[in-house]
């Protein structure tokens, strides 16, 4: 199992090839609430069967911190109908290794398989879906795994930036942990906790289904029918309601004593959730002009050896736009170093107001984006995750947000500014080494 120029106009070409890639996929749903997405690519010999669960780190409960992912690494480990390891090896006996993977919003199961597969496959995951056993010798020996996992991820100072960063600017909300867990909350968990989240959430009007390549669409749909159709819904779950995020009246800073080391800070600003569809598909323009400090408006003398970058992806909820930079390689940089490299890099973000976004600078972020967007959508699989992601967080599916980048003009970005790249709406992380720690004023 494995977790995981020329002078032509390029932004037309750009468009004009997604036409023909980002067709609107035919999505329909069960009478039991079982969601699916048929997208037919004639030219492809293979199928992605992609299975997306609302089950993810926002479905946790207080007391299940980490069991999304816990419960991602167990499911594989026996059903009422299969040994642990069976699963495994009767989707490889289909040319196929199925894997998994876990976020904030979602638990996503997929494995590219041929489509004579397909029926065998649907009934593979509907099994895993409805009927694992998660027994306790498995979910120990995975207690080790994902230990392991995360202690290689912590390792990463800038992995726990991010997550100090998401962890300072959303108080309350659940996105404020990581979604893979703590080793804390890893070590607390146990069998009747993931039992009890398998069973609330893993439920048919929580899935959607995701297939693209050499489908039958008619002939999909029935299997899909009979597959999942006589699964029942559950009743009378009530899920927990985000609680509205304060306003934040001023900027937040922290400041993180680390060992010795290269020193890092991140700036975030809360952004909007994907179903703002123009105001998210700004919010990812702004972070490709933002760009990073080999290209775009972090790309100033200022930053000439950091490493800078602006991030955005949309979620469910209110997430965050971000940037994190780190001085070049010292031993242990004054802290002086660090609030100047913080202060060129909120010069860049105040920069869009100062100097608004031109149609040049839009339309090459545009272009990159569509670019970008047809290169991950190039590989069936590729496409089934844009579309699966796409409905799992409530977003546009990529034909639609081909058609809303196209439309975005310099006002639109300049709306997002002005509503969320405030200089006092940030959240501001220094990690600094002990030896640098001053408590110097904000930039």
């Amino acid at each position: 199992m494995k977790f995981r120029f020329q002078t032509i106009d390029l932004c037309s070409l750009a468009f004009a090839l997604l036409l023909s890639v980002l067709r609107p996929a035919n999505a329909q749903t069960l009478p039991n609430g079982f969601k699916y997405t048929i997208q037919r690519r004639a030219e492809s010999r293979l199928v992605a069967v992609d299975v997306w669960v609302r089950a993810g780190a926002t479905a946790e409960r207080r007391d299940e911190k980490g069991g999304a992912h816990f419960l991602e690494h167990t499911l594989f480990k026996g059903t009422t109908h299969r040994k642990s390891g069976e699963t495994d090896f009767d989707i490889e006996r289909l040319g196929g290794i199925c894997q998994a993977g876990t976020g904030p919003d979602y638990v996503h199961l997929y494995a590219t398989i041929s489509p004579t597969a397909l029926n065998a496959a649907l009934e593979i995951l509907d099994d895993i879906l409805r009927n694992a056993t998660l027994p306790s010798e498995e979910i120990e020996r995975e207690r080790r795994v994902i230990l392991d996992e995360l202690g290689k991820y912590e390792a990463n100072l800038s992995n726990r930036l991010v997550a100090r960063l998401y962890l300072e600017a959303l108080p309350n909300s659940p996105y404020q942990a990581p979604p893979g867990g703590t080793p804390e909350t890893i070590q607390r968990l146990q069998r009747a906790q993931l039992v009890a989240f398998y069973k609330r959430n893993y439920t048919p009007d929580r899935c959607t289904l995701v297939l693209t390549g050499d489908v039958e669409e008619a002939k999909a749909a029935e299997a899909i029918a009979k597959t999942f159709g006589d699964w029942k819904p559950a009743s009378n779950v009530q899920e927990e309601a985000f609680a509205p995020l304060p306003e934040r009246l001023a900027a937040v800073f922290v400041e993180v004593e680390v060992p010795p080391s290269d020193g890092v800070v991140a700036l975030g600003w809360n952004a909007p959730p994907a179903k703002t569809a123009k105001m998210a598909a700004c919010g990812r323009v702004i972070a490709e002009i933002l760009g990073g400090s080999q290209a775009g408006r972090l790309a100033v003398p200022e930053l000439s050896g950091a490493k800078a970058l602006a991030q955005y992806t949309p979620r469910k909820e209110t997430s965050l736009l971000y940037i994190t930079a780190k001085l070049p390689a010292l031993l242990s940089p004054p802290a002086d170093q660090i609030t100047r490299l913080e202060s060129v890099v909120l010069n860049a973000v105040n920069s869009l107001e100062k100097r608004p976004v031109t149609s040049p600078e839009l339309q090459f972020a545009k272009r990159q984006l569509a670019i970008r967007l047809r290169l991950d959508s190039e590989t069936c699989m590729g496409l089934a995750r844009l579309i699966g992601y796409a409905d799992i967080t409530e977003g546009e599916a990529p034909d639609a947000f081909k058609r809303t980048l196209e439309l975005l003009a310099p006002k639109d970005i300049q709306e997002y500014v002005v509503q969320y790249l405030r200089p006092h709406q940030r959240v501001v992380v220094r990690y600094l080494p002990k030896s640098t720690l001053s408590g110097e004023g904000k930039p």
